[in-house]
């Protein structure tokens, strides 16, 4: 057989192309289609298979069939040619009359794809499937056109006059409305349909995972009622809760139909949503155990995180990351700066940047932020830059990422419509480890694209490029200055796994310049507010440049191991780290100061363990007129003569007064399960 390749023009930026095959075969041989296994379903042990006959990608949308049924499927015998004479604007032309026939306006514009259609003789013949919509009465259609004589075959409504109740936003902003749920199954009595299917956990075993819990039992609470509805009260505190299912069913559906409509993105196949979980969060991840990523809503007191539709959007889009660049390559990183969040902050952005494409509004989880007392969980409309906002927590890293796109979104220049373009368009050449200059990138690269595609001008190009310059993604040093009485909070914690290099490093460096005039540096932690007594900190000190850590491996996880520095200061607390001409490398006036701060273990954290450490530090210079005497915090351990390996070093440190001790905090923030890599 002769394959032929028909490219389709580019839709949104995205470059789609169909294969058709000319088929050669005797006449009095017609080939048969091969069968494909287009869904495997597992139901209380039973597995049923479901097969469709497929050439070349182009299913037979009539013919669908159980394998094992009574009677055998019919072989369906393929088409003399597999290349349309019709095209696909005369076969959307072809559907108007039906269409208006059957209501009016419409939700989006109709588009088609080929496929194949059997006939009553079990020919196949070559079609267009036109898919449409109409906004009175809410509804939307496939239509079958055959792709060689612009007959109309068939058509059958898509969607389903089921109702639900819902939040269109949340309990906060938002009354409940009953509204049409699309894409449902036909004659389910559940809500299972073209993108999504619901399940709740029905029993939750506390004690599972060592404590963490697990649930026991999934099963389903929202069943339709005699009409095919689903209109159930919202009762966030309740138990069972099928409202919340209704929620989540109705929301996926509307990001996953957003993706689908816009970009053609589709899962490989409907996503389960599980609400009802007894645990403070949700997230994307496989909840049941078939190694299939869900999404995911826990309900506990009286928040429920399904009631909250940005926060339904935010986890449908890590699962259109995770199938479009793959799964994180872990919460952190070793790189020469120490620990980056960058991977897990961008992904996490990402999801706050299509969560607020779909509702354009800058706060998200107002409902389940209020339940947890904060107000809401993260407001993007604040400017935020690389690095001097990174806080060294992936979520509130992220913050960097939404907030740009909020900027882009509520620039009329640019609007929602280019963003959410500009951003997808940018994923698609993300890395599995994406890093801030990565992410930066793409989205530069994106505008640039779009400014010679001729499908945005240049003043719009321009008003994305100063949004982006603004949030220095590009380039992105994790080095914060503190001159001028600045200040910089990070979040740091250690894991008892490092006790083999004795300290994790913040996220981002600080610095000062040291005028000409001056003699002396300080840096003074100003804030420790610790988990444990038992953490304690060591500063690198480096002129002239960063300190760079390498990646070393501990038990197979990657960590930073400080490399080029000129010396190190152990202390506690709230203390100060004074660089002079009394200090092991004298201090060079004219020069700029680097220090990295790094979480130590002074042996009071045993066992496996995690500390965690909210830092505040800040840096003054000032002239010195005579020699002083040693000052606490002065003298250290020189990095140049162990070749970058403090934690084995003998040498005493005499240099930490350790006079104040950082107060213990009660809290932890949960860090699950940490994978560590080392950017490659």
């Amino acid at each position: 057989m002769d394959v032929v390749r028909a490219n389709i023009s580019p839709i949104y930026g995205r470059r789609m192309s169909l294969f058709f095959v000319a088929l050669a075969a005797p006449a009095h041989a017609t080939p048969t289609i091969p069968l494909t296994t287009v869904r495997t379903d597992h139901v209380r042990g039973h597995t049923l298979v479901r097969q469709q006959p497929v050439l070349d990608g182009l299913p037979v949308l009539n013919r669908r069939h159980r394998v094992g049924a009574p009677t055998p499927a019919p072989a369906v015998r393929a088409p003399a040619s597999l290349i349309p004479t019709q095209s696909n604007a005369v076969a959307i032309t072809s559907i108007a009359p039906a269409l208006q026939s059957l209501g009016r306006g419409t939700l989006w514009a109709p588009h088609a794809q080929l496929a194949l259609w059997a006939d009553d003789d079990d020919q196949a013949h070559l079609v267009w499937a036109v898919h449409a919509s109409l906004a009175d009465p809410m509804s939307t259609w496939r239509f079958v056109v055959h792709a060689h004589t612009g007959e109309v075959l068939n058509a059958t409504r898509t969607s389903f006059d089921a109702q639900g109740r819902i939040y269109p936003f949340n309990p906060v902003v938002s009354k409940v409305e009953d509204v049409e749920l699309l894409g449902l199954d036909k004659g389910a009595p559940s809500l299972s349909g073209e993108y999504t299917y619901t399940q709740s956990c029905d029993a939750w075993d506390p004690n599972a995972n060592f404590g963490v819990g697990a649930c026991t039992k999934f099963g389903v609470q929202a069943i339709a009622d005699e009409n095919g509805d689903f209109l159930f009260d919202p009762d966030p505190a309740g138990t069972p809760d099928p409202f919340a299912e209704v929620q989540m069913y109705h929301h996926v559906d509307t990001a996953a139909r957003w993706f689908d409509d816009r970009y053609g993105f589709v899962l490989p196949q409907p996503i389960l949503s599980v609400a009802n979980l007894d645990v403070v969060n949700a997230f994307y991840g496989d909840v049941n155990g078939d190694t299939i990523g869900d999404v995911a809503f826990g309900q506990t007191g009286k928040t429920d995180f399904a009631y909250d539709a940005d926060v339904i959007y935010h986890e449908y889009t890590h699962a259109v990351l995770v199938d479009t660049i793959g799964p994180p390559t872990g919460l952190f990183e070793a790189d020469e700066y120490g620990i980056s969040w960058a991977t897990g902050a961008i992904n996490e952005g990402a999801a706050d940047v299509f969560s607020t494409l779909l509702t354009e509004d800058p706060v998200l989880g107002e409902f389940v932020g209020q339940g947890l007392g904060l107000g809401a969980v993260r407001d993007l409309e604040a400017d935020r830059r690389c690095p001097d906002d990174l806080l060294g927590q992936s979520h509130e890293d992220g913050l960097v990422m939404g907030s740009t796109a909020w900027n882009l979104i509520d620039d009329p220049q640019v609007g929602t419509e280019v963003t959410a373009d500009l951003f997808y368009r940018a994923i698609l050449d993300w890395p599995s480890d994406v890093s801030w200059d990565d992410a930066g990138q793409s989205l530069t690269d994106a505008a640039a694209a779009f400014l010679a595609d001729e499908t945005i001008d240049q003043a719009t190009h321009d008003a994305i490029q100063g949004h982006l310059t603004a949030a220095n993604m590009v380039g992105c040093e994790r080095v914060v200055p503190l001159d001028g009485g600045n200040t910089h909070t990070q979040l740091g914690f250690y894991l008892t796994l490092a006790d083999a290099i004795g300290y994790m490093p913040l996220q981002n460096q600080v610095s000062v310049d040291v005028p000409a005039e001056h003699g002396r540096a300080t840096l003074s932690i100003d804030q420790w507010d610790s988990s444990s007594a038992g953490l304690v900190w060591r500063v690198f000190v480096r002129r002239g440049e960063p300190v760079r850590f390498a990646a070393k491996t501990v038990f197979g996880f990657d960590l930073p191991q400080a490399q080029d520095y000129d010396f190190f200061v152990d202390g506690s607390g709230t203390d100060t780290v004074v660089v002079d001409a009394d200090s092991e490398v004298p201090l060079e006036s004219g020069e700029r100061y680097y220090f990295a701060i790094a979480p130590a273990n002074d042996g009071g954290l045993g066992g496996f363990g995690i500390a965690q450490v909210f830092a505040t530090a800040s840096a003054s210079t000032e002239a010195v007129d005579a020699p002083t005497e040693p000052t606490d915090g002065v003298t250290g351990t020189d990095g140049t003569d162990t070749g970058g390996d403090p934690a084995t070093d003998d040498a005493a440190n005499s240099g930490c007064g350790c006079t104040s001790g950082g107060s213990a905090g009660g809290w932890l923030v949960l860090l699950g399960v940490l994978a560590l890599r080392r950017r490659r």
